[in-house]
């Protein structure tokens, strides 16, 4: 019963965060509140507080944090197992987190948050763009390897593969104008 209680309120606070960074206007911040200021966001003083350091935490990514929230929520109003849904827990966080760097890289760094910008900055600085793109992309493909269960090792016999495919193709199709000249 008690589980049930706090699934319901997970499941109602998650609903509520949806519609806080749906309705989020980004002008509206607690510190610049003045009590006589009219409220854009959809769900008042609440909805600004809310929304504010959920986008300051991963910025557009933080949309995950409603999606995680539901989920855990039905978990335990339901009482299911937390087993079978920690992948899919772990594979949401760690796409928004890869979201929020990405933005970041991308230089949209207003829109990526605190965790995006801090992670690019960390990498960016060791690896230089170069290096961050490398990690970008790996990271990328590891995320998509864990979530989906698949193995790296398949993906990359078949991306060379594909490689070796066509340029023995590129190759035939050269040999080929060549001969008839």
């Amino acid at each position: 019963k008690r589980k049930e209680i706090i699934g319901i309120g997970l499941l109602l606070f998650a609903l509520l965060s949806i519609i806080c960074i749906f309705g989020y206007d980004i002008t509206e911040q607690p510190s610049g509140l003045a009590n006589e200021e009219k409220i854009n966001t959809l769900l008042g003083i609440f909805g600004v507080y809310l929304a504010y350091y959920q986008f300051m935490l991963l910025g557009y990514s933080s949309l995950s944090i409603p999606i995680i929230l539901f989920i855990i929520g039905y978990i335990l109003f339901s009482n299911k197992s937390f087993v079978r849904y920690y992948s899919i827990i772990i594979s949401i966080t760690a796409f928004s987190i890869w979201i929020s760097v990405l933005t970041s890289f991308l230089s949209f760094e207003r829109y990526s948050g605190i965790i995006g910008n801090a992670l690019h900055t960390f990498i960016s600085h060791i690896f230089g763009n170069i290096g961050s793109i490398i990690i970008l992309i790996v990271s990328f493909l590891l995320l998509l390897a864990l979530s989906f269960k698949l193995s790296v090792y398949k993906i990359g016999i078949n991306f060379k593969d594909q490689l070796m495919s066509l340029f023995n193709m590129t190759l035939a199709k050269f040999s080929n104008y060549f001969r008839k000249r």
